[in-house]
């Protein structure tokens, strides 16, 4: 056994040589293709794909061939791959295709029934059509703000995204984004307030990145807030040259279980309410990548019923 096979069965350098196989390795399965491959013959290569329960879970792909080593004596040569991280993304990209299909066919599919209802008639009810085109219209802007996503998204993670870094003063950035999410605060009758350091020292960032991330982090608290709540964005000198934004909600919260999934790639806590209110599942993905170009980290403190708040920390200039 080399180095790496020692390592991978969690033995020390001393264990192994002229030892029963069984005793030195306690796997039935990687056992049998032992036996396997010995009694073949020469000539013939066993294929097959494990799983390693320990010292710490694996896929392995291991294959085995027949050496002779004397006239009566035949042994075997086994080659181990460690798969788990190309099976891991190989379920990340399944499991994303699959998502993707979900999130495109449920507005696609509103929109060809209710086009298909004008088309038969209903175009001549002009209040009923009128209500029908609106409907379509909010699902077009649903497929257009998620194709939006997914290319921002798909940049930022290929390195597509060309960061222009300068001093940015996070006040302003912060004006930036309570009049654009005022309107919408105010419709859901949502208090919506910051409270910044008055000696704020300006960040090393993006400006329109910057935006972006706060933007889409005061918007999800805007949206699972509900009437009478508050959202406030707070910002003060945190330690080592680092300024830490913090946004809090007083809204539904987020249950531990899934706190450290929040972030990835359309994992919502609440479906059919993310897409009632015409989330992309994509926000939180876009802003955590992002945060970690800048150097920033991100952290996210919740509790059900109570709200939540996300802490960003980002490089002083």
């Amino acid at each position: 056994m080399n180095e790496r096979a020692r390592s991978m069965f969690g033995l020390d350098a001393t264990r192994g040589e002229r030892t029963p196989f069984l005793e030195v390795i306690r796997n039935t399965d990687l056992h049998e293709v032992f036996r396997e491959s010995r009694a073949a013959g020469e000539g013939s290569v066993a294929h097959r794909e494990l799983r390693l329960a320990s010292p710490v879970e694996r896929r392995v792909q291991v294959n085995a061939v027949p050496l002779r080593l004397g006239a009566d004596e035949v042994g075997v040569v086994m080659v181990l791959h460690d798969v788990t991280e190309l099976r891991r993304l190989e379920q990340v990209r399944t499991e994303f295709v699959a998502n993707v299909s979900h999130e495109l066919r449920t507005p696609l599919t509103a929109i060809q029934g209710y086009l298909e209802t004008l088309l038969s008639g209903a175009l001549e009810e002009r209040q009923n059509a009128r209500r029908f085109l609106e409907i379509v219209f909010r699902h077009t802007e649903r497929l257009g703000r998620l194709l939006n996503d997914l290319t921002d998204l798909s940049n930022i993670e290929l390195g597509r995204v060309a960061l222009k870094l300068a001093p940015t003063r996070l006040d302003e950035v912060v004006d930036t984004v309570l009049a654009i999410m005022g309107p919408k605060a105010t419709g859901g009758r949502v208090g919506l307030s910051s409270r910044l350091s008055p000696d704020l020292p300006s960040m090393l960032a993006d400006r329109d990145r910057l935006v972006q991330v706060v933007l889409n982090l005061v918007d999800n608290a805007v949206k699972y807030t509900p009437e009478g709540g508050r959202v406030t964005v707070q910002a003060r000198t945190a330690a080592e040259g680092q300024v830490e934004i913090d946004v809090t909600d007083t809204g539904i919260g987020i249950p531990p279980i899934d706190l450290p999934r929040i972030t990835e790639r359309f994992y919502r806590v609440d479906k059919a309410r993310s897409r009632e209110l015409g989330g992309t599942g994509l926000g939180l993905a876009i802003v955590k990548h992002l945060v970690f170009a800048h150097g920033g980290q991100l952290r996210i403190e919740s509790e059900p019923g109570r709200g939540t708040t996300v802490h960003v920390t980002l490089p002083i200039a």
